[in-house]
């Protein structure tokens, strides 16, 4: 998925460095009150980074966010992991007796006799 996002960026380049070499000729913009002029393979590649960076304006408290909450859901996964492998040690623990404990039990219900 990666690569494919670094492909596409690297065509976009090619393609926007392309169309500002081949659009050199210069072009008078008006703005508000004031005028001037630029090559418009400039004004174009301008345009675009002026894009991106309002693009990732808008979209960083979302990330933030995202963030936040990724880190959270991390914290309670370990959280709940940790009580499963505990969960899991008391069952296995109630569920066998140690072997010291099993010679004990057998010893009981022989009567004692085990080793006679």
């Amino acid at each position: 998925m990666q690569y494919l996002l670094i492909i596409t960026s690297l065509l976009l380049a090619v393609l926007v460095t392309t169309f500002a070499f081949q659009n050199a000729a210069p072009v008078t913009v008006n703005f508000l009150t004031s005028q001037f002029q630029a090559s418009l393979g400039l004004l174009v590649i301008l345009s675009l980074v002026i894009g991106m960076l309002l693009g990732l304006t808008a979209a960083t408290p979302r990330l933030i966010r995202d963030a936040l909450a990724m880190r959270t859901m991390k914290k309670k996964l370990a959280e709940l992991e940790a009580s499963h492998r505990e969960s899991r040690l008391q069952i296995e623990s109630t569920r066998k007796p140690a072997p010291a404990e099993r010679h004990e039990t057998i010893d009981k219900h022989q009567g004692g006799n085990a080793g006679k």
